[in-house]
């Protein structure tokens, strides 16, 4: 399963919601983290997050004014290429602030002028994002399985030839 974790300011939440619901799906597997819609009650918010953000695939980042101004969404993003995570910042608002010189090479897309011809294009690469993900799980899958036939196959020639140098021990 794909896990895209949702960086974004707090004044964002709508734009966060859309997205949640826009790129979660079942096939291919795909999930949206984001903070505020995932309760972890009891459990320490920065906690929480990191650890979302650890699992996760890629980061989403809504980047507008209000998140250019959050430390949080700042250090998400620090956080982010730390982990040389897969970060696709999106641009709330033509106006937005610059992105921060440590993802400002990085391909972005605007949802300011056709918000919903972008979500479009978002979600269309989140799935292709995810189909390669299942595709290359299911490899790893079928290496595995063929990796422990190989070992169970050399365990049972072991087996064998220890039976026929008992034979031949009590033959003797």
């Amino acid at each position: 399963m794909l896990v895209n974790f949702l960086s974004h300011a707090t004044p964002d939440l709508d734009w966060a919601t859309i997205l949640k619901t826009h790129l979660t799906f079942e096939f291919p597997p795909s999930q949206v983290f984001v903070a505020l819609l995932d309760p972890r009650y009891g459990v320490s918010v920065d906690l929480k997050i990191l650890n979302a953000l650890r699992a996760s695939d890629s980061v989403i980042v809504l980047w507008s004014k209000k998140a250019a101004e959050r430390k949080a969404v700042l250090a998400e993003i620090s956080e982010s290429v730390i982990q040389r995570k897969l970060i696709i910042p999106v641009l709330l608002e033509a106006d937005a602030p610059p992105l921060p010189p440590s993802i400002a090479d990085r391909e972005w897309i605007s949802f300011a002028s056709n918000a919903k011809e972008a979500l479009a294009r978002l979600k269309r690469w989140i799935i292709e994002l995810a189909e390669s993900k299942r595709r290359r799980e299911e490899r790893e899958a079928t290496a595995r399985r063929v990796c422990l036939f190989g070992l169970g196959s050399l365990a049972a020639v072991a087996l064998f030839q220890a039976a026929c140098s008992d034979d031949e021990d009590e033959d003797e």
